[in-house]
């Protein structure tokens, strides 16, 4: 007859806390990864706002350079309007913007939003 034991003992103990304290960070992003997620959608937001409000001084006529206030956060960035074709009194704005990402890698990123405005 084969007797069983019950409970763990201390060998057994020991490798299921190593084998955990491996695994758990593995199975877990790192931290500078999350945050440098959260840096990229902060820039991504923070630049189409500002694209956004640049669409609507355009669409007032305001020529004239505006300082965002985000703008310090978001290093390199340049900011381009382009007027397109006119079609039934409407022309075609594009405001293009570029930056450099200060999340992991630091890529230079872009992004554009285009809308019709009354010509003038």
């Amino acid at each position: 007859m084969v007797r069983r034991r019950r409970g763990t003992t201390i060998l057994e103990s020991v490798a299921a806390i190593a084998l955990a304290i491996v695994l758990i960070p593995a199975l877990l992003p790192s931290i500078q990864v999350e945050l440098s997620r959260v840096t990229e959608l902060y820039e991504r937001e923070a630049v189409r706002l500002i694209l956004e409000g640049e669409l609507a001084r355009e669409a007032e006529g305001a020529t004239a350079p505006v300082t965002w206030a985000s703008a310090r956060r978001l290093p390199g960035l340049s900011i381009e309007r382009r007027r397109g074709r006119a079609k039934d009194g409407l022309e075609e704005v594009t405001v293009t913007a570029s930056w450099r990402s200060r999340a992991l890698g630091g890529a230079r990123r872009s992004m554009d939003l285009t809308t019709w405005v009354r010509g003038r």
